[in-house]
């Protein structure tokens, strides 16, 4: 397939590298929303403003010293970051429990008290290692991965035992990570300090018709926001061609999107 001499080189390779396979349904899906974003005009000025940003985006990046050793491969075009975002989107709404704030925060909560209980009952066992080794919940090929991963002076310094000995990479694993009733106590605060009014991103009608299509404009057009592309009638564009969806317009993204993120009225 010939695209127009506008659309961004490395989707265009990506799109060939994808079409050239056997593709399942949810892939087939995606090189036929490849070829809508490509091939539509409406989306001209969307990709080279997204390539104006990446170009700023590398120099500030050159410019900085901080950043100097990021690798080339988490920089690269905006173009192609939007899109892959947009592939990942769809995954991650296929695979997301459908949950209403309620049951999202009721989740939470048995998340917190469970944890909580868990960590007393191990702390309260502490005198039987048994409990409390991490090696005894890894499977054998985890263990066998530990123990490549480990170089012979870590395993030194925190066992006084040789590399090469059986069980000093497994004793260095649990002398390095936190007891399992530590971690656990973290998992708790960590559900304490959750959002439980609604997650990120996520509709507050999450069985509703249009679910999919609020979350789909909430995480793409965040992005579009990250590289500088703030206008509600380039990131319908876009929504609307990937998704295939004509009801997706620049009045529903204002709608759905912060006013910060969408200042033109265009």
């Amino acid at each position: 397939m010939d695209f127009p001499h506008w659309a961004p080189k490395e989707l265009v390779e990506r799109y060939h590298v994808i079409a050239a396979g056997d593709l399942t349904t949810e892939e087939e899906e995606f090189r036929a929303a490849f070829e809508r974003v490509l091939l539509s005009p409406a989306l001209r000025k969307t990709w080279e403003a997204l390539a104006r940003s990446s170009a700023d985006s590398e120099k500030q990046d050159a410019a900085d010293a901080h950043t100097v050793r990021r690798s080339n491969a988490v920089r690269r075009s905006g173009a192609w970051h939007v899109l892959r975002r947009a592939e990942i989107c769809l995954d991650e709404w296929r695979n997301t429990p459908k949950k209403t704030r309620s049951e999202v925060a009721e989740q939470l909560d048995r998340i917190e008290h469970g944890a909580r209980n868990l960590a007393v009952a191990l702390s309260e066992l502490s005198h039987d290692p048994l409990y409390l080794q991490w090696h005894r919940l890894l499977s054998q090929e985890e263990t066998d991965a530990v123990i490549r991963a480990f170089h012979p002076d870590l395993v030194a310094a925190f066992t006084r035992r040789p590399m090469h000995s059986t069980n000093a990479p497994i004793q260095a694993l649990d002398a390095i990570l936190p007891s399992l009733s530590t971690l656990l106590l973290r998992l708790a605060d960590l559900a304490n300090d959750a959002d439980r009014d609604r997650p990120r991103d996520l509709p507050r009608k999450m069985h509703g018709d249009g679910a999919q299509r609020t979350y789909f404009i909430k995480v793409i057009g965040t992005e579009f926001f990250m590289w500088g592309v703030k206008t509600p009638s380039d990131i319908a564009a876009f929504c609307s061609l990937f998704l295939d969806d004509l009801d997706i317009t620049s009045d529903l993204v204002r709608k759905q999107l912060p006013e910060d993120f969408t200042q033109s009225k265009s």
